[in-house]
């Protein structure tokens, strides 16, 4: 387990990819339960 081939791009890029995944999933589920909006 070397970690010489994470660089700290390619951790960053993970984690906007991450968030942008989730956004997008959280946005999809939003859009046929509006109950959760009514919280």
């Amino acid at each position: 387990m070397t970690t010489t081939g994470w660089s700290p791009q390619s951790l960053v890029f993970l984690l906007c990819f991450s968030s942008f995944t989730l956004i997008v999933v959280l946005g999809q589920k939003e859009v046929p339960s509006p109950c959760f909006s009514k919280q």
